[in-house]
C-alpha cells in the first residue's frame, strides 16, 4: 500500500487489535524522518511527527484520507519494531536518537520518551516475546542496549548501556537477540546472548553480561566466537539480514552475495543453502509457524555503482522438516 511519497527504510506491524487482528496494523519509519501508523482495516495512516509540529500541521489531511500528522524524527528514520511487552512501536534514526511511541498520547507528546545514542542509528533487533529490552547498532560501530521498565500502563527507559562486540573493526549491518538466550533472562542483572552480522562478511556471537567491554566470566569469553558467512573465493560480502528459528536453535542469514544460508549455532556449522539470487539478499523474514521464508532480493550497492536485475520478493514454502534441515523446494511463489 502506497501511504506516502517518501521511501520507507522499515516496517513493522502490532498486535494492538488483539487477537485475530494483530496483522491489519503497522507502523513505518520512513526517510523523512516520519514515522507512521497504517490501518490497512479502515485504509488510513497516521503520521507520527517531531515535536516541532505547528497545530495547523496536526489538521492537515491527504489523498489516502483521516491522516493525522503527530510528530518525526529530525534526520531519516532508520528502523521501528514494535515492542509487545511495551505495546508501543520503538523507533531509531540518523538523528541519533531512539524513541517510543504512544498513540494514546495527545499529537504533541507522541514521542513517550527518546535515548541519545552514541551516533547514527544503523541497525535494531526485533523483540523477543514481551521483553522490554532492544539492541541498536550504530554508525560509530557501537551496539547499545536499551532496557525499558513499566510505569502503570506505559514503558519507561530504564537505562542504556554498550554492549561488547567482537566485530568492533567493521561496520554492523543487522543485530539480533538470540531467542533462547533472551528467555532465560529472568532478571534485569542478566544480559542475555545477541549475534550481529557486519559489512566484511562476518557473524559473531556474544553472550552472557558483557556491558562496557568486560566479560563477566570465563564463560563468557568461551563462548562468543566470530565466523565468515557469507564470502565467495577471496571477496568477502555483508551480511545484510539475520533472523532466529528458536524452535530448532538455528540462525538464517543473507547476504550480497545473494546466498540465503542456515547456521547451527551450537555446532558453529552451515546446516544448508536455502536459495541463491542473482543479486543481493536485502531481507528475510520467517513464517511464524516456520512453514515458509520471504526473501527480498535488491541490490545494496556493495560494488558500487553497476547493472543490477530488478528488485523481487520470493516466497518460499520449506518442508515440514526443522527450518535448518529443509531443502530447496521444486517451486517458488515471486510477487
Amino acid at each position: 500500500r502506497n501511504h506516502s511519497s517518501t521511501p520507507a527504510a522499515s516496517v513493522t506491524n502490532s498486535d494492538s487489535g488483539g487477537a485475530g487482528s494483530y496483522e491489519l496494523i503497522a507502523y513505518t519509519a520512513s526517510l523523512d524522518g516520519s514515522i507512521r501508523r497504517l490501518d490497512f482495516h479502515a485504509g488510513s495512516h497516521e503520521a507520527i511527527p517531531t515535536t516541532t509540529t505547528t497545530q495547523s500541521n496536526n489538521n492537515n489531511t491527504n489523498a489516502a484520507g483521516n491522516s493525522r500528522l503527530l510528530g518525526s524524527h529530525h534526520s531519516g528514520a532508520r528502523c521501528i519494531e514494535y515492542m509487545h511487552g511495551a505495546r508501543a512501536p520503538l523507533s531509531i534514526g540518523w538523528d541519533a536518537r531512539a524513541c517510543l511511541w504512544d498513540e494514546r498520547c495527545d499529537p504533541s507528546s507522541c514521542c513517550v520518551w527518546s535515548a541519545t545514542l552514541p551516533a547514527k542509528g544503523f541497525a535494531m533487533s526485533e523483540p523477543v516475546g514481551n521483553a522490554l529490552r532492544a539492541l541498536v547498532a550504530c554508525s560509530d560501530r557501537s551496539i547499545t542496549q536499551l532496557e525499558m521498565r513499566m510505569d502503570g500502563d506505559r514503558a519507561a527507559l530504564s537505562r542504556s548501556t554498550t554492549r561488547n562486540h567482537l566485530l568492533n573493526e567493521y561496520q554492523i549491518r543487522c543485530v539480533q537477540w538470540l531467542p533462547e538466550h533472551e528467555n532465560d533472562a529472568s532478571s534485569s542483572d542478566k544480559n542475555p546472548a545477541f549475534i550481529a552480522g557486519s559489512t566484511d562478511g562476518r557473524v559473531a556471537v556474544m553472550s552472557g553480561n558483557t556491558e562496557h567491554g568486560d566479560p563477566e566470566t570465563e564463560t563468557d569469553v568461551e563462548s562468543s566466537f566470530s565466523f565468515r558467512c557469507h564470502r565467495t573465493g577471496s571477496m568477502s560480502f555483508p551480511v545484510n539480514t539475520i533472523k532466529c528459528d528458536p524452535k530448532n536453535h538455528v540462525v538464517v542469514t543473507g547476504g550480497g552475495d545473494g546466498q540465503v544460508l542456515t547456521w547451527d549455532i551450537k555446532s558453529r556449522k552451515r546446516v544448508a543453502v536455502v536459495g541463491s539470487f542473482p543479486t543481493s539478499v536485502s531481507s528475510i523474514d520467517i513464517d511464524p509457524t516456520g512453514a515458509s521464508i520471504a526473501i527480498a532480493v535488491s541490490y545494496t550497492f556493495e560494488q558500487g555503482e553497476r547493472d543490477k536485475p530488478a528488485d523481487s520478493c520470493i516466497v518460499q514454502r520449506l518442508s515440514a522438516e526443522p527450518l535448518g534441515c529443509s531443502t530447496l523446494p521444486s517451486e517458488a511463489a515471486t510477487k
